[in-house]
């Protein structure tokens, strides 16, 4: 019999995909989901990573005053893709994303539900090649009088297009072929098993070595770079970074191969869509890298002088009593404080209030600055 006829109050109590040897289908509370670790995951790692291609932006738009290029648009892009990723994955949780197949009922898994299900590996492969595309562009432009180094970036740009065209192309084959309901109860091979493992699988090894040749590229112009301390722990912060993205994408690959034969797609997929929100925002993160200069120095230059404000009205109330000791006066001192000159002067014959008796028993008062250029108003 057709299993997509059967009755509707049949199909209500029937799990999508038979449970194991003594598990029980749970279809209103399961116990074991992977909602809460997809919901922080996804949220703490867009969000940061959002945050910091906005510092890019800003950054090459306003504050070096330069027109956006071609690996600042594509980095955009990837992050409107990995939005987009988050989003689906999350909205899909209320249909069972991220739960055991058997405590899904078999009569919610409409076409309409399933093809959103597989666009989520639609777009991990579409925004993975974008945030390549746009690291390959901006070593290009920033390496682009070095011959070797072109060479390199034209060679990884026809690695990347030669392994993510075909992956996007079989996860498009898997919509069509695998979203119709009966397709579902019937546990197709194509759409569950081998096939669909295969695919990712090759495609996550192929991903990992094109992340390492990636990452190796600006290596060895780096270390030509005669730069102080400072500067290379913030290139090996930056490193650490892309580091970290490649690893992410090896952990994905080995969960994959460790759970290759295992038919459980909606538990399976979200398990592994965890560690491609990871890799992606990391990768996105890792490619806004040159802006951090740029914006710290910025940043420092507009803090510098709040902190200063800051820090006079604090010592005010200990600057007072010193003020009074004077003679009930103020001295306002403006300009640029450094150690190349001294100027000694006593100031009593300025600051002697009118009609109060020189007392020439006390020492005289010595100021004493440190400045190249200063301006000192006297105030009664």
């Amino acid at each position: 019999m057709d299993p997509s006829k059967l009755p509707p109050e049949v199909l209500a109590n029937q799990p999508a995909f038979p449970p194991p040897l003594g598990v029980k289908p749970n279809f209103d509370n399961p116990s074991d989901t992977l909602a809460d670790p997809l919901t922080i995951v996804n949220g703490v790692f867009v969000g940061l990573a959002f945050a910091i291609v906005a510092m890019r932006l800003t950054t090459r738009k306003f504050i070096c005053r330069q027109g956006l290029a071609w690996d600042d648009t594509l980095c955009a892009v990837s992050m409107l893709g990995s939005i987009a990723h988050t989003t689906l994955c999350l909205s899909s949780i209320n249909i069972g994303y991220g739960r055991h197949f058997w405590d899904i009922r078999a009569i919610s898994l409409t076409e309409a539900k399933i093809k959103r299900l597989s666009a989520i590996d639609i777009i991990y492969g579409i925004v993975m090649y974008f945030i390549k595309m746009s690291l390959l562009l901006l070593y290009y432009r920033l390496f682009q009088v070095y011959s070797s180094s072109r060479k390199l970036v034209l060679g990884g740009i026809f690695m990347c297009t030669l392994i993510s065209l075909p992956y996007v192309g079989v996860a498009i084959s898997r919509v069509v072929i695998c979203s119709s309901f009966k397709v579902n109860l019937e546990h197709l091979t194509y759409c569950y098993t081998k096939p669909v493992n295969t695919a990712v699988a090759t495609f996550g090894a192929a991903n990992v070595i094109s992340d390492f040749y990636i990452l190796t590229i600006p290596i060895a112009r780096v270390r030509s770079l005669s730069i102080d301390s400072r500067a290379k722990m913030g290139l090996a912060a930056i490193f650490t970074v892309g580091l970290t993205a490649c690893l992410m994408s090896i952990v994905r690959l080995i969960y994959v191969g460790v759970n290759f034969n295992k038919s459980d797609p909606f538990y399976r997929g979200a398990a592994t869509s965890i560690f491609s929100a990871v890799e992606m925002n990391l990768a996105i993160i890792c490619s806004c890298s040159t802006a951090f200069p740029s914006f710290y120095r910025r940043g420092k230059e507009v803090m510098s002088p709040l902190l200063r404000s800051f820090s006079r009205r604090t010592g005010s109330n200990g600057s007072r009593t010193k003020q009074e000791n004077l003679g009930h006066f103020e001295l306002n001192v403006h300009g640029m404080l450094d150690d190349d000159s001294v100027m000694k002067g006593s100031l009593e014959p300025i600051v002697q209030p009118i009609g109060t008796p020189h007392t020439p028993e006390k020492p005289p008062r010595i100021l004493t600055l440190n400045m190249t250029r200063a301006t000192i108003d006297v105030e009664k």
